[in-house]
């Protein structure tokens, strides 16, 4: 008789505890649920199941990794680990910033009831209870030898309820790891608002956002068009920009900045609508089309050819340098572009989800036209060493790779930095500069600062220690 069909493997036993505190050595708010196994042995269905799990790619891009389970422990207390382990990887595939499954706590000698402890957030109780729920019917009707696949479909909804607490700023995500590796404790407050420690010697983190953080800074930082003006009135080298309101005016600014151009939104991040390097009255219109999709508010300003660099300010100090690569190729003389594309898309911190470290570099129109201009398309062959660009600007999201500067940045530039950062009575800042060669002073080759931002992502792949 197989005594899961009439009994389940594994039931919750009264009415879960919501801990909002941390207990048992557990870094995080938890639940504690009691479980009663039904005495079954035959536990041969257990390794299919998890299986089934690890090959979800709701849960991780590519097979994910199975469960430890020792031999020697009770099926009751498996059947309640995978459940934790599970748990860890949908809030991981969610962004739900959980980095510690929970565990057992308590397991009564004849093995029949175990009592464990389920990490969650301190608003997230009641979601995760229900997420446990749902897992634990799926391991029921595996013991049953039931069809559990209707069930395991609905792992994309699963994973959709649980993204109103996913971390919204990467920053966010791995302050929380390194105060968990550092035994810092964070609290939630509101979004992506955390305390981090407790009592006079805490601190208030939105991001990059500090306690500190000035809003007036903030402000003047976001407007493109204000932050230009105010870093020239102190006589910090910008680039010569124009307000445009249409096509027209977009021509006309262009024609006599003298080209090459730049046209980006006024109010946005990230390089969303930036075209850099334009060199003709069409290349513009089509740019200026572009932008205003995303923003009604654009400038065009001069194009300086110089690298790209980010310089992080913290407290009047220059912490950290990474000069941002445009998406691009280099030649070994033997491979073509389409194929040296590959070869970079192959680099495992690529990807096209929302949390990997760098993306996908893709010959869409943008690379087709930047290789036209060197009379090449995606069949051609570079001479070995020779970058070709297939970028318009240096930035991360759209193919671009970080190269570390910190230690070859000339001091005079280190200081025009820190000087523009304080300008904006910012404590912390990310200043996009360009110039030619980063270890020769801007005094001597010149340079210009393109931006202010007060709120910097600082990356994940070259500044991991800035947490």
């Amino acid at each position: 008789m197989n005594v899961s069909a009439d009994f389940p493997a594994l039931k919750i036993i009264g009415s879960p505890g919501e801990m909002a505190g941390f207990i048992y050595g557990l870094k995080y708010p938890s639940l504690l649920i009691l479980l009663q196994g039904n005495g079954e042995k035959n536990h041969s269905w257990l390794a299919d199941v998890n299986r089934a799990f690890a090959s979800r790619p709701e849960i991780a891009e590519g097979e994910a990794d199975l469960p430890l389970l020792l031999p020697d422990v009770s099926l009751t207390e498996k059947i309640a680990l995978s459940i934790l382990h599970w748990m860890g990887r949908l809030y991981s595939a969610a962004g739900v910033p959980v980095y510690e499954n929970g565990r057992k706590v308590m397991e009564e000698p004849d093995e029949s009831l175990v009592m464990i402890a389920v990490t969650t957030l301190s608003f997230l109780h009641k979601e995760s209870l229900n997420i446990f729920s749902w897992l634990l019917e799926i391991f029921n009707l595996a013991a049953a030898e039931k069809d559990y696949q209707l069930f395991l479909d609905e792992l994309a909804k699963i994973k959709k309820r649980l993204s109103p607490a996913a971390c919204m700023l990467k920053n966010t995500e791995r302050f929380l790891k390194e105060s968990l590796r550092r035994r810092i404790p964070a609290v939630s407050l509101a979004g992506d608002i955390y305390q981090y420690g407790y009592g006079s010697r805490s601190r208030l983190l939105e991001s990059t956002f500090t306690d500190s953080t000035t809003s007036i800074g903030v402000h003047f930082a976001r407007s493109k068009t204000s932050a230009s003006c105010f870093l020239r009135m102190a006589g910090i080298p910008v680039p010569e920009q124009r307000i445009v309101r249409n096509i027209r005016d977009a021509e006309i600014a262009a024609e006599e900045i003298g080209f090459p151009v730049v046209v980006k939104p006024a109010d946005l991040d990230g390089g969303i609508g930036v075209a850099a390097g334009l060199d003709s009255i069409e290349e513009v219109r089509t740019a200026f089309t572009a932008a205003f999709r995303e923003s009604s508010n654009i400038v065009l300003e001069k194009h300086f050819e110089g690298h790209d660099f980010r310089l992080v300010v913290f407290q009047d100090e220059l912490i950290f340098a990474v000069e941002r690569v445009p998406g691009g190729v280099t030649g070994d003389g033997r491979s073509t572009v389409r194929q040296l594309v590959d070869q970079i898309n192959s680099d495992p911190n690529r990807g096209d989800g929302e949390r990997t470290l760098l993306k996908m570099l893709d010959l869409d129109e943008e690379a087709l036209l930047l290789l036209g201009k060197k009379r090449m398309d995606a069949e051609s062959v570079p001479p070995a060493g020779e970058f070709v660009k297939l970028r318009r600007t240096a930035n991360i999201a759209t193919g671009g790779s970080p190269l570390i500067a910190s230690d070859r940045i000339h001091p005079d530039n280190a200081v025009l930095a820190v000087r523009a950062a304080r300008l904006f009575r910012l404590d912390l800042a990310g200043i996009d500069l360009l110039i030619t060669d980063i270890s020769r002073s801007w005094f001597e080759i010149g340079c210009v600062i393109c931006e202010v931002n007060a709120q910097p992502g600082l990356g994940g792949i070259t500044s991991s220690h800035l947490y």
